[in-house]
């Protein structure tokens, strides 16, 4: 009989090529495994840097209507109409907002007071505040004024009907075109409410001079009226100092001349905030959607529009999570008053000088005195540029010690008392922009 001369595995043959592909096997998923946890940071780092664009692009984007519509600072404006009686008051003494009413107004540091762990990492949290018309981009043209002739004693402002600014809103295919159309410009005059929540509005006369005024304290400031043809109109805040002045009021300097003779103009002032903080803080009742530990603090970025009073109206809309850094820097314009400044006027106050920006961006109020005439004024209005700064982190630790001593990326200790070797700190990325202020060029006052 003739013996086969093919042969079997031995059994330590087999043992080899186990353990050889084992190892093959540890190897590729320990490669996979780093692959993914790199692809992990990626997509993190990815998702901040998007998080820190997008909080200064929205930022930039109130920025630009600084003022738009409004005053660039409301105690020194020469075009803010006044009262002389005793019952008049142009400033609108009741009003908080209007008082300080200023195109950028910045309080440095004035997060931090609930932001105390950014600070201890080196962060500095400034709040902003934009005023102009933020959510529009036309004045309406007053056809009529009806001096406490609006709902609960309010003085109502009726719309010309003819004016662009209405047919840009009206829809004809609407069930209800006049309904439709007062939704529409409720929602530009109160974007959002809270109860009997008031606005700001400005009022132009025929020489061109404002007065600011809010609109009425009740649910719908803007409705319809009748006649033939139908209207709609705007009821603004009545009471003493917070009345729309006639020329009776300013002794003919400006105010409403008592009848329909065109040229005068109203449109919606808004403020919004900027600021960082917890949800605890800012929006206590989205707390419960938020994971916010004393060993992993969490501080966001909310934006939020402030009412005729200062206070804050609804809940803050989140901008940005994680944010640990919120800086201003400014452009400002230090020539003679009255007259246009030279390139050297200007002057770049860095998000570091944080005595530079108090000085230029104060709370202006009523006891603010008019620029000199014979020197460079200081103030809000002089600002032609504002650098934005915003820092944010990674959610968790990822980094067992911090950057470098003089490194350009800057990393967040969580805890608040981080040992180098223990995986506490965050990565994270700041994202700086200048934003023009188109609207305080040209103003030398």
């Amino acid at each position: 009989m003739k013996r086969s001369t093919s042969r079997a595995f031995t059994l330590i043959e087999i043992l080899v090529s186990l353990a050889a592909g084992g190892l093959v096997l540890v190897g590729l998923l320990l490669l996979s495994k780093n692959a993914t946890a790199a692809f992990n940071e990626e997509v993190r780092l990815g998702a901040l840097q998007a998080a820190v664009r997008s909080a200064t692009q929205r930022i930039q984007g109130d920025l630009t209507l600084a003022s738009y519509l409004s005053t660039p600072n409301m105690q020194a404006d020469p075009k803010i109409a006044h009262g002389f009686a005793a019952t008049s008051n142009a400033t609108a003494s009741s009003l908080a907002v209007a008082r300080r009413l200023s195109g950028v107004r910045i309080i440095t540091g004035a997060s931090d007071v609930t932001a105390l762990r950014n600070a201890q990492n080196g962060y500095r949290n400034d709040v902003l505040e934009v005023s102009g018309n933020l959510t529009g981009s036309d004045p309406f043209v007053v056809l009529d004024v009806l001096v406490g002739g609006g709902d609960g004693g309010c003085d109502r402002i009726v719309f010309n009907m003819d004016a662009p600014a209405i047919w840009r809103l009206r829809d004809s295919t609407a069930a209800d075109p006049t309904a439709t159309l007062v939704a529409r410009v409720q929602g530009l005059f109160v974007p959002v409410t809270t109860g009997a929540s008031q606005h700001l509005v400005r009022f132009v006369d025929t020489t061109g001079r404002s007065q600011f005024l809010a609109t009425c304290p009740i649910a719908n400031a803007v409705k319809r009226v009748g006649g033939a043809p139908e209207a709609i109109a705007v009821d603004v805040t009545a009471g003493v100092g917070n009345r729309i002045l006639t020329v009776a009021d300013t002794r003919g300097i400006g105010g409403w001349p008592g009848r329909a003779v065109g040229g005068c103009t109203v449109n919606p002032v808004h403020v919004a905030r900027y600021e960082v903080g917890t949800t605890a803080l800012l929006a206590p009742s989205l707390t419960a959607l938020e994971v916010s530990t004393d060993a992993n603090p969490k501080f966001d970025l909310y934006r939020s529009y402030l009412d005729a009073t200062g206070a804050v109206i609804a809940v803050p809309e989140l901008v940005s999570e994680f944010v640990v850094g919120l800086r201003f820097g400014l452009t400002v314009d230090s020539s003679t008053v009255g007259a246009p400044g030279t390139s050297s006027s200007l002057q770049r106050v860095d998000v570091s000088d944080v005595t530079g920006v108090g000085t230029w961006a104060p709370l202006i109020d009523a006891t603010l005195a008019r620029p000199a005439t014979t020197a460079g004024s200081v103030g809000p209005h002089r600002i032609r540029s504002v650098a934005v700064e915003v820092s944010a982190r990674v959610p968790l630790a990822d980094r067992d010690r911090p950057e470098p001593t003089g490194a350009t990326q800057r990393r967040y200790c969580i805890p608040g008392s981080c040992v180098p070797g223990t995986q506490t700190y965050a990565r994270t990325r700041t994202s700086l922009l200048d934003v023009a202020l188109p609207n305080h060029i040209g103003v030398y006052y």
